[in-house]
């Protein structure tokens, strides 16, 4: 078990998906850290406008039962916010960084690789921030 488990999202719209990931982190470690991106950096990453997404303090809300810690990501990369989460004590031993399979190249990956442990958690198919956008689409029309 590791002392610290991290990871990085948008969570633009919460769904079973992201409770999963919450759930398998939390059962690797002790402390859940997990890097939210701001609303500029994820409109950026995801070409979305603000009225397609829930603001930064909804998705703070949204995540906040499931992690220890939040830190923000004003960056479409987060490196230097990832890197400066981490705690000095971090090895490869103590700290993990856990993220959904389906993006094994995820952004930020070769800042910590070799610091700390990475650990890729399979992808809860079918159930999507962007089904979940389209799907209010459709509704809305």
């Amino acid at each position: 078990m590791f002392k610290r488990i991290y990871s990085v999202g948008c969570f633009d719209h919460f769904h079973e998906g992201h409770e999963a990931l919450f759930s398998k982190m939390r059962a690797l470690g002790c402390t859940v850290i997990t890097g939210i991106h701001d609303d500029a950096s994820l409109e950026k990453l995801k070409g979305l406008s603000a009225d397609h997404h829930d603001d930064l303090a909804t998705r703070i809300g949204n995540i906040r039962p499931f992690v220890d810690h939040v830190f923000i990501v004003p960056s479409t990369d987060p490196s230097l916010a990832l890197c400066a989460a981490l705690h000095p004590e971090d090895s490869i031993e103590s700290a993990c960084y856990v993220r959904a399979d389906d993006m094994p190249d995820f952004p930020g990956r070769g800042e910590i690789e070799g610091r700390i442990s990475i650990k890729l958690v399979p992808y809860t198919v079918g159930i999507s921030s962007t089904i979940l956008r389209q799907k209010k689409l459709k509704r809305n029309k």
